[in-house]
């Protein structure tokens, strides 16, 4: 992990006091284990010592087992050793893994963070966080009962399918394991499920499950014909029939259950508290959370109005964005292709963040099952053995709506343009490279979605602000688009799951303050149910901003580009943690 120099300059200066200290702390076992919120001065830091070498002994220990209750992470990240390999999904076996998780998390405990050095209590921090977020969905949130697409990831074959990190009989190996593992996972995704289950949710899971069979029956052949043996490829034919036949028959189990489907979505006021604690490690009361995503909504609103008035001379918000469509492009892959090489080059021409490779993102469109978004991107894990691309997917409107509807859901030419900003210059796409070149195993692997996609969502304005739109009125209204879009799903959130919000009440809401077209705010309204976390983009954006505003009160000879650079430097960690590393006397 990157320390700035006026970071090691502190730490230099408390050597001696902290190896003293960290060592009777270490003889006379004097230094109980804290919470993460109650910890020493991230900038008194010790010496290297044997306690330093006992957490590395530990944290590689936990990451193999971490590793080994979620092998989809471990093959997403590049350990592929665990190929094809589906962790037991039943009762028991989710039992089995709350328990060790549990036992994980008070290991990690019992080492003293006074006597460890910086990075490594940063990442015993990073450890405590994360396996209190896996607990709190396996344990707290119902989900278990309720969605079906809490262990999808077990089952999703897409890193066979498209990233090219072995030779195609490699690939085709790990996904024949994959495949034939898929019946007994769905039979116990399904074993666990309540009855009723939420509306919304099994709208999203059959869309998903129905999808992915599909594209296992178009994709498998189109991608493995020809490939290996005659044995091999049987086998293959005969696990992907078998897939393909069990994730229909799940489909149509949870079709059954649409006459018992209720509204009860939400997880509630104290549930959704907890979420936020124990995901993001957001302690602050939800009264002031609501009151800072509504001011932030009403600072966007009115610099569209300004905008829309005195830039293209209008005072009806509707007819301002009806003036940005024109000449909005139908295909918005190849559009996003042509802006990437310009993003990249602004950023480099205004020095705002290291660019620490030569890697560029590939543009493709979004494969049919995983359509719940307009864009996403899909990453390389931190532990390829070599460098493999990333992929920009861009969905394409349901083709079961109709065609004006269709045409109203591409983006036009500023939308697009800062969602291309998002995904990859300098979004998601140049934080992954920093991602990946953490010293820390656990920096690299463990990400905040607050982080994330606050990052991704900070950089749209940070880069409008730098003059990215100048000049172009069409372009600042794609910013402040999105920007209300996501200001629309943070209020949603909190509506939707802690104030009987309904989900046609966020609907109307992305049509009326995000200025959505019906078919983006009815996804859009959908996903909050389903997805209560999606506030993360807003909330992160927010705390960067206050974050920037403090580091450069405390850096007045600072650059924006230092800033950037030290805050990529702590991986994807929850904002708040890093907030006490970057600034350890606030």
């Amino acid at each position: 992990m990157t320390i700035t120099s006026s970071y090691l300059s502190r730490a230099r200066r408390a050597r001696v006091r902290w190896a003293l200290g960290g060592l009777l702390c270490l003889l006379l076992a004097a230094c109980a284990a804290r919470g993460p919120i109650d910890q020493p001065d991230p900038s008194e830091a010790p010496v290297a010592s044997v306690a330093d070498a006992n957490w590395d002994r530990w944290s590689a220990d936990f990451l193999e087992g971490y590793f080994e209750l979620y092998p989809a992470t471990a093959v997403r990240a590049g350990r592929h050793e665990f190929d094809g390999q589906v962790p037991d999904l039943s009762a028991r076996g989710l039992k089995a893994r709350v328990d060790r998780l549990r036992r994980y998390r008070e290991e990690a405990r019992a080492f003293a963070a006074a006597a460890l050095s910086v990075d490594r209590r940063f990442e015993r921090e990073l450890a405590i966080w994360y396996i209190g977020r896996s607990l709190f969905w396996l344990t707290e949130s119902r989900w278990r009962t309720q969605n079906p697409m809490l262990n999808r990831a077990a089952v999703n074959p897409s890193v066979y399918l498209t990233r090219s990190y072995a030779p195609l009989p490699v690939r085709m190996a790990g996904l024949t394991r994959l495949l034939e593992a898929m019946p007994l996972a769905l039979e116990q995704i399904e074993q666990q499920l309540d009855a009723a289950l939420p509306r919304s949710y099994l709208r999203r899971s059959i869309g998903y499950y129905g999808g992915l069979a599909r594209h296992l029956k178009r994709t498998v052949p189109a991608v493995f014909d020809g490939i290996g043996t005659g044995a091999s490829q049987a086998a293959l034919q005969r696990v992907n029939a078998d897939a393909i036949a069990a994730l229909t028959a799940f489909r149509e189990a949870l079709e059954a259950r649409r006459g018992a489907a209720t509204a009860d979505f939400a997880l509630g006021r104290d549930r959704f508290v907890r979420m936020l604690e124990q995901r993001e490690m957001i302690t602050e009361p939800l009264l002031e959370l609501k009151a800072l995503g509504q001011r932030d909504l009403e600072r966007n609103l009115q610099a569209l109005l300004t905008l829309c008035r005195e830039a293209l001379d209008t005072p009806d918000p509707q007819a301002c964005m009806t003036i940005a469509e024109v000449g909005k492009s139908l295909d918005p892959v190849a559009r996003g292709r042509a802006q990437l090489p310009a993003l990249k080059a602004f950023v480099q021409e205004r020095d705002l963040v290291t660019i620490p490779s030569e890697e560029e993102a590939l543009v493709e469109q979004s494969p049919p099952y995983n359509r719940a978004n307009l864009a996403y991107i899909s990453i390389p894990g931190a532990f390829e053995p070599d460098p493999l691309p990333s992929v920009y997917y861009i969905s394409p409107p349901d083709p079961q709506w109709g065609e004006a509807e269709q045409r109203a859901f591409v983006p036009n030419e500023g939308r697009l343009l800062y969602v291309s900003v998002h995904e990859v210059w300098p979004g998601h796409f140049l934080w992954g490279l920093h991602r990946n070149r953490a010293e820390r195993p656990l920096v690299r692997l463990f990400t905040s979605t607050t982080f994330s996609e606050g990052w991704a969502h900070y950089v749209e304005e940070m880069m409008h602000d730098e003059g990215l739109s100048a000049g172009d009125p069409r372009l600042h209204l794609g910013q402040l688009a999105n920007a209300l879009k996501r200001n629309v799903r943070y209020l949603s959130a909190i509506g939707m799951h802690t104030e009987g919000m309904t989900q046609e009440e966020s609907e109307q809401r992305f049509l009326t303050q995000a200025l959505l077209d019906p078919g983006n705010a009815r996804q859009q309204a959908a996903r909050g149910t389903y997805d209560p976390g999606y506030l993360s983009y807003t909330l992160g954006k927010l705390q960067i901003l206050k974050l920037r505003e403090d580091w450069f009160a405390a850096h007045p000879d600072g650059t924006l580009k230092a800033f950037h650079d030290e805050l990529l430097s702590y991986g994807g960690a929850p904002l708040n943690l890093i907030r006490r590393y970057m600034l350890p006397a606030g």
